[in-house]
């Protein structure tokens, strides 16, 4: 069987400026492999005079359907900017990820680092190949015009991709005004230890696009794959960029667990609020029966 590996890649853009985002995921299994190839341009105009800037997120990718022969994915997804280097949002390898594909499975994103701040978006097209001869499967582009009647801004946005082997859906929003906000999440204490096997998740969204576009900054779904942090230690995190909108709220959502009291011993489970603003810091405690995190938040430009 195949198994998994991709790359994405991310950046923030300025005015005047713009930015591309090329992707290529090839999908294997027993019966070869495909792939997906994107190239999106986005050009800049003056941001809204409140506290940010225009700005979009894509939340996730979803498979929405797929050939059970064809259940693996591995490629590479990059965001381009030509006066900054590209950033890693997605890493997965043939070696460290053996996981397969199915209906309803998203992918884990890791970035960006640095928010993506732009205004206009030009033409996105979004190219599936056949791997390894490159062969093009399907090429579909659509468009996104601010000055459109049937734009939409801050709100949940989808756009599903087909090709012979199945499809994908983007979730993704366009912010008439937004900032970028990095998260810091530490392990605070926990109850007759100095360090814990965490896992469970951690995630991210905001009033306006809701829980359904949330982002997974942390998801381990059972002890075996559990991570050792030290108590006043930084919890790893998948990612660790959110956006807000202007005027919105962040919340943080935490339901995390260790093994070392007992099986399934609750450290954090709950949310906290928060309402950054440019180039400001605001700490909260996400408490549970036996710990409590410290969650941080730095609102940006």
């Amino acid at each position: 069987m195949w198994v998994a590996a991709a790359t994405l890649r991310g950046m923030v853009v300025g005015a005047g400026f713009w930015v591309a985002l090329e992707a290529s995921m090839v999908f294997g299994g027993s019966g070869g492999g495909f792939g997906l190839s994107a190239e999106t341009t986005f050009s800049a105009m003056p941001a809204p005079p409140l506290t940010g800037f225009a700005i979009m997120d894509i939340f996730k990718l979803r498979i929405t359907s797929i050939i059970p022969t064809r259940n693996c994915l591995f490629g590479t997804l990059i965001v381009r900017h030509p006066f900054i280097l590209p950033q890693i949002i997605y890493s997965s390898t043939k070696a460290n990820s053996a996981e397969s594909l199915q209906e309803g499975a998203e992918l884990l994103l890791t970035g960006p680092a640095i928010a993506e701040c732009l205004s206009a978006l030009d033409p996105i097209m979004v190219q599936f190949v056949d791997h390894p001869n490159i062969v093009p499967g399907l090429a579909a582009t659509f468009y996104w015009d601010p000055n459109s009647a049937t734009t939409h801004f801050d709100r949940p946005l989808y756009k599903t991709f087909h090709w012979k082997y199945g499809s994908v859906m983007m979730f993704y929003a366009v912010y008439s005004n937004g900032m970028g906000a990095t998260v810091e999440v530490t392990l605070k204490n926990i109850t007759g230890k100095d360090s814990a096997h965490i896992y469970g998740s951690i995630t991210a969204e905001n009033n306006c696009t809701g829980s359904d576009c949330a982002l997974t900054l942390f998801s381990i779904k059972n002890s075996r794959q559990s991570v050792k942090v030290s108590s006043q230690q930084p919890i790893p995190l998948s990612r660790s960029e959110a956006v807000v909108p202007a005027y919105r709220y962040l919340i943080i959502r935490a339901n995390l667990y260790c093994h070392d009291i007992y099986p399934g011993a609750e450290i954090a489970k709950g949310h906290a609020y928060f309402c950054p603003t440019i180039h400001s810091t605001y700490e909260e405690n996400i408490c549970g029966k036996y710990g409590t995190i410290q969650v941080k938040v730095t609102g940006h430009v």
